[in-house]
C-alpha cells in the first residue's frame, strides 16, 4: 500500500519503467483477488480457488524485486 503513491508518480514511472510495470501487475493481481473475495460469501472457496496461491506467490516475488 505504501508503494502505491510512489509508482503512481509519472516521474518514477519514467525513471523505473520495469519496476513500475511489475508493481502495476502485482497491484492488479491483488485488486482482482480482493474483488473476488468481496463478491463471494464463502471465504474457504475464495482462498482455495484454483491458481490463487500461485498468483500471490508470484506477486510477492515480484514485490521483492521491486
Amino acid at each position: 500500500m505504501y508503494l502505491q503513491p510512489i509508482f503512481d508518480s509519472a516521474d518514477i514511472a519514467k525513471q523505473l519503467p520495469a519496476e513500475t510495470k511489475k508493481f502495476k501487475a502485482v497491484d492488479a493481481t491483488w485488486k482482482n483477488a480482493i474483488q473476488i473475495a468481496k463478491t463471494q460469501v464463502n471465504a474457504i472457496k475464495v482462498c482455495t480457488s484454483e491458481g490463487l496461491l500461485e498468483r500471490l506467490i508470484e506477486a510477492n516475488n515480484s514485490l521483492e524485486v521491486v
